[in-house]
């Protein structure tokens, strides 16, 4: 694999590691190549983003990725060596895998059994191995089984992994995490989920290892392909390989069975399944006991990206996917639970535009998409295509942020800009004051509240305070913890020259007071919202405790779209989505021949036909840009760009006026 452009922490030493090479950019962070100075090895140091340390969301899922890691011992896990916190941020060192993916093996049709076999015995033992001391991956996908060059199974990315708790039974989470071509049934629907929810996406993994593909429609959107899941409308995978072994096919739709209870209840059951069949090509490796399997006669896998193929096609090759250590890859799709029917022919699926909103601290932020200035922060909507999105932030007085992230569909980004670096030799001429800064302390008795800073959250209180750099002025702090009384000031002065310290001691909330929060929901066009485990179809009231919330609101064809919100005691709120919005275009025109027609070009597809010479015609438009433009012979006009989000307000109805000339 090539490494990546130059960075410039290459050659430098962090905490006993030289860094020799950028091996993959992604949504937390980075990974590095390294040299470990003092045992003279190669490794892998996993770096979270600077521009996200100051999530605690993500810093907790870093956190969390290095505990899961650590606590599994298996030669099929890729290994953690250490935790470190540095004057550059935390990273994980990491065992170095030289080698491809399933996902790259993928990319040239389905495998022989004989191949297949060995991999999925030693997923198989992987997580096995990772169930029985309480953790549970969520994100089983070929992009995330690693094989070194000697054949040997490595599972990666435990980013999306949960923990079982000491003294608990099973572990609960309603956290919808992972790739939807591989999610359970109950993940998407937003249920408890156990190891079983692994042996899913495993199933998955395997029926893409042995047909070439996912089972799911070219034509089919996000929802449908959740309605197939929900459903278990998966075809069995002898529909696109007459060749495979009756008793595999068995045991790839036990693995998928719809219902957990129904599938296999851990993975020695689907061992002793596997036992049974023969053409492992397994071999035992002494030093482990686990096995390991025969490298093939060719060249190690090649370096490509999982593709979604159509079992009957050749696969198409997307981008290349970049390994060698931990791929970055954070997807959470939303929850859907009333679905639709769809369709379970299997292809390609579509490539569609996603969105995420996106905000920083201070607000005003001018922000380019790859070198396209599209807005300022806060933006409700960035639409975005593939993965990674490039993303470069400026505003006055601050440093430029330049970075590359894999935002998750409908998910809110929160940046912090860091004040500019004054310059040492200050510039000829007159010059801007910068306002003055004074440091923000908040405490709370308990600890562990959530903090508020003129309406944006800021952080959560620590004992030793949140320690917060703000302009000199007056600030509204609101601090918030579950099952306690919101408490909030809102002339709270911050001075320059000494901390300004707060502390909030919070009333904890007894029974009497609790009333719950009456919300009457409603979205247009007609589609489904959830919220805190209830569903709404087009329109209606739940009640819900007081506290914050994420209202999931999704459409068949403008997809999901996520609001935050917090109810105290008593609320009643309502909270309508607004995603249409109609437009009506008039367009100027000379006298022209009245068997013309003049065309509305949308995105550079007709769409509408005016046969009235100055009305082209009303339509609607759901979440996205556009290039709208009209189009008459002996004709031309600038087009006209026009962006549509998601709001609570109604959308008021906009005219766009085309002034035609004629051309010569």
């Amino acid at each position: 694999m090539s490494e990546q452009p130059h960075d410039p922490l290459i050659g430098q030493e962090i905490d006993g590691y030289r860094i020799l090479g950028v091996l993959g950019r992604g949504g937390m962070g980075i990974v590095y190549k390294a040299e470990d100075l003092a045992l003279s090895r190669i490794v892998a140091l996993k770096m979270i983003d600077p521009g996200l340390a100051r999530d605690e969301s993500f810093v907790k899922r870093f956190q969390e990725e290095a505990r899961a890691l650590a606590r599994v011992n298996s030669a099929f896990i890729v290994g953690v060596y250490a935790f470190r916190q540095t004057e550059l941020g935390l990273f994980i060192v990491m065992e170095f895998i030289d080698g491809g993916t399933v996902g790259d093996l993928v990319q040239n049709g389905p495998l022989p059994a004989a191949q297949a076999l060995p991999i999925i015995r030693q997923m198989a033992t992987a997580f096995g191995q990772a169930h029985s001391v309480g953790v549970i991956h969520r994100d089983i996908k070929p992009a995330n089984i690693m094989l070194s060059r000697d054949g040997m199974v490595k599972v990666t990315d435990f980013g999306m992994a949960k923990l079982k708790q000491p003294d608990h039974t099973q572990t609960v989470t309603k956290t919808v995490a992972g790739t939807l071509y591989y999610m359970s049934p109950e993940q998407i629907q937003g249920q408890p989920i156990d190891h079983r929810s692994d042996l899913y996406a495993l199933g998955m993994t395997t029926y893409e290892m042995l047909v070439g593909g996912v089972p799911f429609s070219r034509e089919s959107g996000d929802f449908d392909i959740m309605v197939s899941i929900v459903e278990g409308r998966v075809p069995s995978p002898d529909r696109y390989n007459k060749d495979l072994d009756p008793r595999l096919v068995e045991i790839v739709m036990k693995l998928l069975e719809r219902d957990p209870a129904n599938r296999y209840q851990n993975a020695e059951e689907l061992l002793q399944a596997l036992s049974a069949i023969d053409g492992g090509g397994m071999i035992m490796d002494p030093s482990t006991g686990g096995a390991v399997v025969a490298p093939p006669s060719s060249a190690a896998p090649p370096a490509s990206s999982t593709a979604r193929t159509d079992p009957a096609q050749k696969p198409t090759k997307r981008k290349l996917l970049e390994f060698g250590a931990i791929a970055f890859l954070l997807i959470a799709i939303a929850v859907y639970t009333q679905l639709a029917p769809g369709s379970d022919d299997p292809a390609d699926p579509p490539a569609t535009t996603n969105t995420f909103a996106l905000t920083t601290d201070p607000a005003g932020a001018a922000v380019f998409l790859d070198d396209e200035r599209i807005g300022e922060t806060p933006l409700a909507e960035v639409a975005f295509e593939g993965d990674a999105v490039r993303l470069r932030l400026e505003q006055d007085g601050y440093a430029t942020l330049d970075t590359t992230l894999t935002p998750t569909p409908g998910q809110r980004l929160s940046l912090t800009m860091a004040p500019a670096q004054a310059a040492s030799t200050p510039a000829p001429g007159p010059v801007d004051t910068p306002p003055q800064q004074g440091e923000l302390i908040v405490t709370s008795t308990p600890v562990g509240a959530t903090v508020f800073v003129d309406g944006q959250r800021v952080g959560t209180t620590t004992a030793a305070g949140l320690r917060l750099n703000r302009s000199v002025g007056a600030v509204a702090v609101r601090v918030e913890q579950e099952g306690y009384e919101t408490w909030q000031r809102a002339d709270v002065r911050i001075q320059a020259g000494q901390p300004n310290r707060l502390n909030a001691d919070l009333a904890q909330i007894t029974q009497a007071q609790v009333a719950p929060a009456q919300v009457r929901l409603a979205v247009e066009p007609s589609g489904t919202i959830q919220v805190a485990g209830q569903t709404v179809r087009n329109s209606g009231t739940v009640n819900v405790p007081p506290g914050a919330y994420d209202i999931v609101f999704s459409h068949p064809r403008y997809g999901t779209h996520t609001l935050s919100r917090t109810w105290a005691s008593g609320t009643n709120e309502p909270v309508t989505l607004y995603l249409e919005k109609t437009f009506s275009s008039v367009a100027v025109l000379p006298s022209f021949d009245p068997a013309q027609r003049a065309i509305l070009v949308i995105n550079g597809d007709d769409r509408y036909f005016g046969p009235d010479p100055e009305y082209v015609g009303e339509f609607q438009l759901g979440p996205g840009t556009y290039e709208i433009e009209v189009r008459l012979t002996g004709y031309r006009a600038p087009a006209e760009r026009r962006t549509v989000s998601p709001q609570t307000t109604p959308f008021e109805k906009e005219r766009i006026r085309f002034n035609l000339q004629a051309v010569n």
